[in-house]
């Protein structure tokens, strides 16, 4: 689930993940969310054709939906306070919840995680670019 992203490249290096580490499908907003658009598409490099595109007009909704069938929430922030995601126990199925280039995920949004995970980074650095944190976490746990 992708909240609030607003960069092209961000979204189709996403997309292009996903589909590379066979990620069922990926849910956005329908507003406050980049479409997916000729820039999104040539971005994935084909990666939007392979994963599935879900919109909704409401995340929390999707959420409740998603535990309603036992799925755990777990959202990626970058605040140390998270367990590290390399510390991750995985109960099947999963939503992993990735934010806004600048606020990250809204509050209410990570209210309704289960969990909470960050990357351990070297203190010159205080985050990484989004579609790249997805990439090193879904790795990880793919």
């Amino acid at each position: 689930m992708l909240d609030g992203i607003e960069d092209p490249h961000n979204f189709g290096a996403i997309l292009r993940t996903s589909a590379a580490l066979k990620v069922d499908g990926v849910i956005i907003a329908t507003k406050n969310q980049v479409p997916v658009n000729s820039t999104v598409i040539k971005v994935s490099v084909g990666g939007a054709a392979h994963v599935p595109v879900c919109q909704t007009d409401n995340l929390l909704a999707a959420l409740n939906e998603l535990k309603k069938s036992n799925y755990q929430i777990i959202s990626a922030v970058c605040h140390s306070q998270a367990q590290s995601y390399k510390q991750l126990t995985l109960k099947a199925p999963t939503c992993l919840v990735f934010g806004n280039e600048h606020q990250g995920i809204k509050q209410k949004i990570i209210q309704k995680s289960d969990q909470s995970i960050y990357i351990p980074m070297s203190k010159q650095i205080s985050s990484l670019n989004v579609s790249v944190s997805c990439g090193i976490i879904l790795s990880q746990i793919i």
